[in-house]
């Protein structure tokens, strides 16, 4: 009896089996084999009993312990098709089967055909030798009686024994050596009698048995399939090559698969023998495989394959195609389980330059746990965006994207994002409805209040005010000055009408405005109904958990599709410019001549180079950007960055390379060295760059108890989508780096997507490709109107059918599938004891779907239909119909349990993911802001500005004590408003600083034409101490720690300025406040009043009496 060593691990839980005992007498088996044929040939051909007899036990064992016989030799399928055949699936493919008589199917109307062959030959014979022998009788015997009678003798003599000799040689074939022309004459009249006989028997039997039939449906057979479709090995080994959707299963070992594949067949038959096809391979293989790895010369041979511990038992064929999938299977049905892990594995064990990222809507929060360790493995960067638990999660802003655009001056970009997020949120059930009074100018009041949120965070260069959670928290706080006397006065309202009165009015502001219009203008009821409603759809923020989890974002939307990202900011100058982008090897000889990648791209308005890199970089990598194009101005095309950088391996403590623990890879780190450039005016860019090689798996984990949160997940896709999209567009190769594959599971619990059938309808341009799960057709209308869900369906160009009970689906899927016609034979007979009784024979053509809704409702466990329509072409390009697939039987889709259960399980700790808590660190403050002082610091604004106009142009130096402490004071950025554009101020205005509004435009003016000169003279510059004492000091009166905490920490540090020799130029005051260049102004200010009080001159006037300070 086999024994099986069990080993219980104490960390996993995991059995690990063994079959040394089963090698062993395998080994034996093959090497006695071998003795007794050699035996058998030399000796005694009894000796090949022996053998015989230990494979015949050996068989008999492996059909008594099938379960262990699976493992052993690594097949993956149980139950029907391999070692039983099922009742119900012979019984369904007879009732497809048309009726046909024997006498009406080909191979034996051949057979019948040749009977009459060989009869006409056989009796062509007979005949030639009947001939031959009565012209003997006639020739010798009765003309030699008569000439012997006559008197004449002859030369023969009649002889009995000679004729029977004759006879029997000319039947045995001499007749055909005959050359009498008579013979061969009655030979062939002969034969063409009896074949003209056979031919008008086959053509009776064609035209009463033969089908009737004329069927352009049926299913494609294997080796339709295997000419069409890639084949990989279905577990463990990487595969080179793109990844594709599983769409077929086959064994090794089957015979189906040794007609296909031969030698293969026999390696995989060897491998079997061995044990090398298990899930896990056996211990013994993998001591003798790790000391192979060691080795230099064997080490090639595993390349690609250092973590692979199992083996395969079968096949898959796989779609490369980049096309939308769709699979429907109702719950319990085996979605996951035959599918989506499977496909999950076939993408992570592709070319790794070619695996696609994924997104994956984990909705019973299984997917992350059961992939995450073999994605790993992969080279996986796998996150976790989950929303039942933000501290296993990362952190991700909605709002960063639109903040973002905002930053680099793209306006309308910003709007159309905060007005895809207020789609998504508190979005209806239906596509068709919503559209009331209430919801629509509740969603337009909510947009107002995101923009003003995007605006006072680039004011405050605070990008923690711009939160989803600020939404409701805005609300509540400009609430609390709602007008006791006049209900229509609430907070908000009077927020939005002071916001009115900015003059000039940043173009966002205006933005907002507008859209809050409907609101404004609401009076009563209708403003209370609208407050009631807009307070509804930002309810989901209110939450603590969702809140911390958006309350910062660390991870970057563009890095799904294109993870090596540019970003290069230069003068404003450069606006509208074209810009060559080069990539090059500054180890190569020629690197001043060839490039690895060019592209050219505009810059933007706000003097913006965004370029994402396809190519990977070399060790000793450089980037070139030069504005030598003839569009471009004539001063600026001799302008130039240069921008050079290494791929350094990381190391340990004791200076080894240092590897991925998973992934078994090096890991190396992307270094910029000194930038080098020829701008004009001598100014120096702004380098970003964002590099990374591994492919990414973002799992989005919902709370099951509260379908509210898989919003989240709808806006994350939405912005994917939008983001990716936006910037492959603008480049020359409209592609994406990676694919990213959408597997949308439990698709039907997410709130719609705004333009979602626009997502696969351009998608697939760009490199999007959507794997989506529903139980049935029925519940893509949960979200979405008739005609956007009948778009989503016909974009979905390959349908994988597993089980449904909704009846309206298995109509569908029939229909899709067609029709086939059946022949049946109806036969009436008359029971009697009459001669003259008779039969009477009808045939009858019926049309019969290929599978009826009633059989698509009772498919097996493992059947799986496949509704292919984008694939026609082979593997040669050649045309070929996209016939439907059905995998049943040998091709049976085996479940993830048997094929892959040690790779994908969930018996672990998930501690053991090392997921890092991200927002730990938050308190409860820093999530819910108080927005408060906001209000009240845009009122006092106001009204000192109104104060300033009215009474006097000279500046107030008053300082109010009821100024809310924390927040910096409120000014109008240049950027916003037009001023840097050079906008005229018609009045001398005051903020509440009690700064000249026209000095400041002033100043700005007088900065761009002299950026890289001194700001203050030399001689009254404060020594570097000071200098450094001066930054602390103002960012502290500011309340600016935080919001330049770089500029912050060096000053404190005395790092700041460093050499006595540093001139204080418009430049450097720039860069220390982010560009933000009213701060500047207020620092430049600052410096300047300090250094007026502490320069006294000899007649005790001061220095700005006498004009000794530039202006």
């Amino acid at each position: 009896m086999l024994k099986i060593k069990e080993k219980q691990s104490s960390g996993t839980g995991t059995v690990e089996a063994t079959y040394r005992p089963a090698i062993m007498r395998l080994i034996l088996a093959v090497g006695l084999t071998i003795v007794e044929l050699i035996l058998w040939f030399f000796y005694h051909p009894i000796a090949v009993l022996l053998p015989l007899l230990a494979i015949g036990g050996l068989v008999i064992y492996g059909l008594t312990h099938q379960d262990r016989t699976r493992k052993y030799f690594g097949i993956s399928i149980t139950g029907t098709g391999l070692f039983s055949k099922n009742r119900y699936e012979t019984e369904r493919a007879y009732e497809k089967q048309s009726y046909i008589r024997l006498r009406g199917r080909f191979w034996y109307q051949l057979l019948a055909f040749l009977l009459y062959v060989v009869g006409g030959i056989t009796l062509a014979i007979l005949v030639g030798t009947f001939a031959n022998a009565i012209w003997y009788i006639l020739r010798v015997g009765l003309l030699s009686s008569f000439l012997r009678v006559l008197g004449v003798e002859t030369t023969q003599t009649f002889s009995w024994e000679y004729l029977k000799q004759y006879i029997g040689f000319s039947i045995s074939g001499g007749v055909a050596q005959d050359t009498s022309w008579v013979v061969w004459l009655l030979m062939l009249i002969v034969f063409g009698l009896i074949l003209r006989l056979g031919i008008r028997n086959w053509y009776d039997w064609v035209q009463k048995f033969n089908s009737r039939t004329t069927n352009q449906t049926r299913w494609a057979d294997l080796r339709e399939i295997d000419r069409t479709y890639v084949l990989i090995p279905d577990r463990n080994k990487f595969y080179k090559g793109e990844a594709g959707q599983p769409i077929t299963h086959i064994s090794g070992y089957s015979i189906q698969f040794a007609m296909l594949h031969p030698l293969l067949w026999i390696w995989q038959c060897l491998k079997g023998v061995f044990g090398l096809n298990q899930e896990e391979f056996s211990s013994w293989y993998m001591k003798l495989r790790n000391k192979l790895l060691k080795s230099d010369r064997w080490a090639k041979h595993f390349k690609e394959q250092v973590t692979v511990k199992g083996g395969f038992g079968g096949f898959y064929w796989i779609d490369t195609t980049p096309t939308h999938a769709l699979t429907t299977g109702a719950t319990r049905s085996g979605k996951d389980e035959r599918r989506g892990y499977v496909f999950i594995d076939i993408l992570r064990r592709s070319s790794y330059e070619l695996r696609p990222n994924i997104i994956d809507t984990d909705a019973k929060n299984e997917d992350a746990k059961m992939s995450f360790k073999a994605l790993k493995a992969a080279g996986y960067d796998v996150q976790l965006l989950n929303i039942a638990d933000p501290d296993w999660s990362e952190s991700w802003n909605p709002f960063q994207v639109a903040l973002n655009y905002m930053m680099d001056g793209e306006l309308d970009k910003a709007r159309d994002e905060a007005m895809v997020i207020v789609q998504i949120i508190g979005s209806s059930n239906s596509g068709e409805g919503g559209n009331d009074i209430w919801d629509k100018t509740a969603e337009d009041t909510q947009l107002a209040i995101i923009l003003v949120l995007l605006w006072l965070a680039m004011e405050h260069n605070d990008e923690t005010l711009a939160t989803p959670a600020g939404v409701p928290q805005f609300i509540n706080s400009v609430n609390q000055f709602n007008d006791p006397k006049d209900k229509n006065l609430d907070g908000l309202t009077q927020y939005l009408h002071m916001l009115r009165q900015l003059d000039p009015m940043p173009p966002i502001i205006n933005e907002a405005i507008l859209k809050a219009g409907s609101y404004l203008g609401a009076t009563g009821d209708t403003k209370s109904s609208v407050m009631f409603t807009l307070q509804s759809r930002s309810s989901l923020f209110a939450s603590e958990t969702v809140a911390r989890l958006t309350s910062r974002s660390t991870i970057h939307i563009s890095d799904y599709g294109l993870p090596r990202m540019l970003k290069v900011t230069v003068p404003t100058e450069y606006a509208g410019t074209t810009a060559l982008i080069e990539l090059y090897d500054r180890e190569s000889k020629q690197s001043s001549e060839r490039y690895l990648e060019q592209d050219s791209v505009k810059v933007s308005r706000s003097g913006l180079i965004q370029f994402p890199f396809h190519q990977y970089f070399p060790d000793e990598w450089g980037i070139r950007i030069t504005f030598d194009d003839g569009n471009n101005p004539v001063h600026l095309r001799n302008s130039w960055v240069a921008i050079p950088g290494e791929r350094r391996f990381q190391r340990n403590f004791d200076r080894s390379i240092k590897v991925d623990p998973d992934s078994q890879r090096p890991v190396k780190k992307t270094v910029t060295l000194q930038v080098t450039s020829n701008l004009a005016g001598g100014a120096k860019p702004i380098i970003n760059l964002r590099y990374s090689e591994s492919p990414k798996a973002m799992f989005i984990v919902t709370p099951q108890s509260n379908d509210n949160y898989a919003s989240i997940a709808s806006l994350f896709l939405g912005q994917v989508f939008s983001i990716n999209t936006q910037i492959a567009s603008e480049i020359t190769r409209r592609k994406m780096d990676r694919r990213i594959i959408y597997k949308l599971n439990e698709f039907s619990m997410f709130p719609r997507i705004p333009g979602f059938d626009n997502f696969l309808t351009r998608g697939l341009t760009y490199g999007h490709i959507v794997d989506m799960y529903v139980q049935d057709d029925v519940q893509l209308t949960k979200h979405y109107a008739e005609a956007e869900a009948t778009e989503i369906m016909n974009n979905m160009m390959t349908q994988f059918h597993i089980l449904s009970k909704d009846v309206k689906t298995n109509e569908e899927v029939s229909k899709r599938l067609g029709e086939i016609e059946v022949q049946k034979e109806l036969v009436n007979s008359q029971m009697g004891t009459q001669q003259q009784d008779r039969g009477n024979r009808q045939l009858s053509i019926d049309k019969v779907p290929l599978m009826s809704p009633k059989e698509l409702a009772e498919l097996n466990d493992g059947e799986m239909i496949v509704i292919r329509l984008a694939k026609r072409q082979d593997k040669k390009f050649r045309r070929v119909r996209a016939l439907p697939i059905m995998d049943t039987g040998i091709t049976m889709m085996p479940n993830r349990r048997d094929l892959i259960g040690k790779t994908y399980r969930l018996d672990y700790y998930t501690t053991d993911l090392r997921i890092k808590n991200n927002t730990k660190h938050l308190s409860y403050e820093d999530i819910f802001q108080d927005y408060t002082p906001y209000f009240a610091e845009l009122r006092e604004y106001l009204l000192d500005e109104d104060d300033s106009t009215d009474t006097s142009n000279e500046p107030s130096m008053t300082n109010d004590v009821s100024h809310p402490a924390g927040v910096p004071t409120i000014e109008v950025n240049p950027q916003f408003s037009g001023a840097d554009q050079g906008a005229a101020v018609q009045t001398s205005q005051l903020n509440n600083t009690g700064l000249k509004v026209d000095e400041f435009e002033e100043w700005i003016s007088k900065t761009e034409a002299e950026r890289f000169k001194a700001a203050i003279s030399p001689a009254l510059t404060p020594e570097v101490d000071e200098m450094n004492r001066l930054v602390v000091e103002f960012l502290t009166e500011q309340h600016l720690e935080k919001s330049f905490g770089n500029t912050f920490g060096r000053a404190s540090e005395d790092k700041l300025i460093t050499s006595a020799h540093t001139d204080l130029t418009y430049a450097l005051l720039f860069e220390w406040f982010n560009n933000d260049k009213y701060i500047a102004f207020k620092f430049y200010k600052y410096v300047e009043n300090y250094v007026k009080n502490k320069q006294t001159l000899p007649s005790g006037d001061t220095a700005d009496e006498v004009d000794d300070l530039p202006s």
